[in-house]
């Protein structure tokens, strides 16, 4: 495998990774204790977090 291959397979799961954040934040077990305002705050600053993430390894920000 050359290293611009596993360069880009690990941008992949990173960015599959950022996508699947929120989806843990409201269906995950870990997080049941916070409500609903607190899981729509966290989950703004998740969006903000995560678009600048992608930014860094040049990915576009999806969620899931």
């Amino acid at each position: 495998m050359l290293k611009s291959e596993a360069k880009e397979i690990a941008r992949n799961i990173l960015q599959d990774s950022i996508a699947q954040a929120g989806y843990k934040l409201y269906e995950g077990e870990d997080y049941e204790d916070y409500s609903k305002d607190e899981k729509d705050l966290i989950d703004q600053y998740l969006k903000r977090e995560g678009s600048r993430a992608c930014k860094t390894i040049k990915r576009e920000f999806y969620t899931m």
